[in-house]
């Protein structure tokens, strides 16, 4: 039994020891540096594509930054249609469109 406190006691010890040499201010500021970092990237979607050119936008999310350029490619295709033969596209060729659009953004 008291072979038994006596290793309870090292081992509470030992551990009070690597308790007080751990510092976790050091972790605190790693998490803090890894969020400022995380901040500092940016959410960015793009598309290249002859009939519409560049198109590049940041925003809060990937989803929101996805969202504005296939918007926008879409407005600029179908715009684009619409001056060329003067009337507005069928929905086969709205839907070609848009498909068009939302497979050729990269985000970075």
């Amino acid at each position: 039994m008291l072979k038994k406190m006596v290793m309870i006691t090292i081992y509470l010890v030992i551990g009070f020891q690597a308790k007080a040499s751990f510092e976790p201010t050091e972790i605190i500021r790693t998490l803090a540096s890894a969020k400022t970092e995380a901040k500092k990237m940016q959410n960015i979607c793009e598309i290249h594509a002859g009939d519409v050119g560049k198109l590049r936008y940041k925003a809060d999310t990937y989803e929101k930054a996805f969202s504005k350029v296939t918007d926008e490619c879409f407005q600029k295709r179908n715009d684009l249609y619409v001056r060329n033969r003067n009337e507005q596209p069928d929905q086969d060729r709205q839907i070609q469109f848009a498909e068009s659009c939302l497979n050729s953004v990269k985000c970075i």
